[in-house]
């Protein structure tokens, strides 16, 4: 009997983390992959990001990517949360060897859902992603090329 109570909740917690995987479609992948850019930038790569929520007295759970950037590049970075779970990504980027702040999604109190960001050190940067104040959240980012400063002028 036990093993069969064991077998049932296993089930039910297997179900349960494949429906909060299941958050984040190919739909959202899609749409944000064709996202069309006015100024002809140039899509690079696509993030997921799936978080829990934080525990009450721990930290904001947050996922890392590590990404090389050029400099004198602009890069854009659009970020959207699925619309069903209500959540708000944060976006911060990085200088993985300086850790320094060099750009974020939260500006001015608010979160926007688009960003350019000009790079002036060639180098590895980190993206961190987290929701706000904790919760649980699910979104697709992704990165855009938009323009080389060195050859344009």
């Amino acid at each position: 009997m036990k093993k069969l109570v064991l077998l049932f909740l296993l089930i039910i917690f297997t179900l349960h983390v494949n429906a909060q995987r299941a958050f984040c479609d190919s739909s959202m992948i899609n749409e944000i992959s064709n996202y069309k850019m006015k100024d002809g930038a140039v899509f690079m790569r696509e993030y997921t990001v799936m978080l829990d929520s934080a525990a009450s007295d721990s930290i904001v759970p947050e996922q890392k990517y590590r990404v090389v950037l050029l400099a004198n590049v602009v890069y854009r970075f659009v970020i959207k949360g699925y619309q069903k779970c209500h959540c708000e990504p944060k976006l911060s980027i990085e200088d993985m060897h300086k850790t320094r702040l060099i750009s974020s999604n939260f500006q001015k109190g608010k979160i926007v859902e688009q960003f350019d960001i000009l790079v002036k050190e060639t180098g590895a940067h980190s993206l961190k992603f987290s929701f706000r104040d904790g919760k649980q959240g699910c979104a697709i980012a992704a990165m855009f090329y938009v323009k080389n400063l060195n050859l344009s002028k």
